[in-house]
């Protein structure tokens, strides 16, 4: 099992090219991530863990919750994870409300 962290459109790519199964979380720039790319993810039987709360401070949230979106439409596994440790704040409200926000039911939520 492989893991990958990128964070922009290059890292994505290398992610993919090399066959990783779990990026570490959305790539927190997402330009350049597009359909092809995601359903090639999808393809690969690829998982990203979205830890949104990680850039919910970030101006570009609304794209990554976005991509979240698209990927999920996919049919793209999503599972749910945290940057708790990293980050300071243990309480998981802010996760879960980032990830509602990207259109997954809270039910789905839930499940990841």
């Amino acid at each position: 099992m492989v893991f990958a962290h990128p964070s922009n459109l290059e890292g994505t790519k290398v992610a993919i090219d090399a066959g990783v199964d779990v990026l570490a979380h959305t790539p927190e720039a997402t330009e350049g991530i597009d359909e092809a790319m995601l359903r090639r993810i999808v393809a690969q039987h690829m998982t990203i863990i979205p830890t949104p709360n990680l850039f919910s401070q970030v101006g570009a949230i609304s794209k990554i919750r976005e991509l979240d979106s698209r990927f999920h439409r996919l049919d793209g596994r999503l599972v749910y994870g945290t940057n708790t440790g990293f980050l300071t704040d243990y309480d998981q409200g802010e996760e879960f409300r980032q990830l509602m926000a990207a259109g997954l039911a809270s039910a789905m939520c839930l499940r990841c």
